[in-house]
């Protein structure tokens, strides 16, 4: 690795301790030729061919708004808000779950025998599963993959809300079959 030039990207919010400790491990114990840090909201602009831009990313814990100026990401105009994607899945777990009423279960707890009906319709009927080896934080994940699909799936922002706060605007409708039916 001593003949290798390396560049690393950080995150748009620095640490300037970890950059130095990064930086000295690189040329001392890595003995690195060379050794650049940029940060990935430059990088991303550059990737779509600006120089400046704003670039919003969107992650599972946060999401950050840095301006990009010429080439250099504006540290004091920074935005970020502690709301992303894995919030929004909790939420949206959190409003099926209490305010639905609806649960939430995992592929695994339960198995569907078909039971034909005389009208030609296919009914199923739920036969629990007895998993006493299966850990606690398993069982969530698997809920929280449900949920995350139901987001990923059909939630949107509507557009016309977003123009007029108090506009009347109509919800497109859809639907989402749970593993339990």
């Amino acid at each position: 690795m001593t003949d290798t030039p390396l560049i690393f990207t950080e995150n748009a919010v620095h640490n300037k301790e970890l950059r130095r400790k990064l930086t000295e491990f690189m040329f001392e114990s890595e003995q690195v030729p060379a050794l650049f840090i940029c940060k990935d909201a430059v990088l991303s602009s550059f990737a779509c061919g600006r120089s400046t831009s704003l670039v919003l990313d969107c992650g599972a814990e946060r999401t950050t708004a840095t301006p990009v100026n010429d080439g250099y990401a504006l540290q004091k105009c920074l935005m970020q808000i502690g709301v992303g994607g894995s919030r929004i899945t909790d939420q949206l777990m959190q409003w099926i779950t209490e305010e639905q009423k609806t649960p939430v279960r995992p592929r695994y707890t339960f198995k569907r025998k078909l039971i034909k009906s005389i009208d030609n319709q296919e009914a199923f009927e739920l036969i629990q599963k007895d998993c006493p080896y299966v850990h606690h934080s398993y069982y969530t994940w698997c809920q929280q993959e449900i949920v995350r699909q139901i987001k990923e799936d059909i939630m949107y922002v509507a557009e016309e809300q977003m123009e007029g706060i108090g506009a009347a605007t109509q919800v497109r409708s859809q639907t989402f079959e749970l593993p339990d039916g």
